[in-house]
């Protein structure tokens, strides 16, 4: 079976391992890589063309919404953050889904996840 690639965008280290743990909970996915700035984020999204971004808003460089507004081609986008007046502006963007953090169990992050890839969970 063929997985689905992500990257992290998410510039606090201790959120980025909360993230993999999540992530590799889900054998649909495969991380590529993890970033802590948009800049390189944004170049690598170009190059390797990744199916799933799990993006930070307040992230260093450009905001993680503005990375996302760059983008010729979009992938599946799951939008995290602890500021939820973000979650307006990453509706408007027609984001995937907007997750706050903490994140509510993983059970709801894997629920997240399943819809925005289309996945019918077995």
């Amino acid at each position: 079976m063929s997985k689905f690639k992500c990257i992290i965008i998410e510039d606090d280290p201790a959120f980025q391992t909360i993230l993999k743990s999540l992530i590799g909970k889900i054998p649909e996915l495969e991380i590529l890589d993890v970033f802590d700035n948009s800049v390189d984020a944004a170049l690598f999204i170009t190059r390797k063309k990744p199916d799933l971004l799990f993006l930070d808003v307040e992230i260093n460089g450009l905001s993680g919404l503005e990375v996302l507004d760059t983008l010729e081609i979009k992938p599946k986008t799951i939008v995290i953050s602890s500021d939820k007046k973000y979650q307006d502006e990453a509706s408007e963007m027609e984001v995937d889904a907007f997750m706050s953090k903490p994140i509510q169990g993983f059970d709801y992050f894997r629920k997240n996840v399943y819809d925005v890839l289309g996945i019918n969970p077995a």
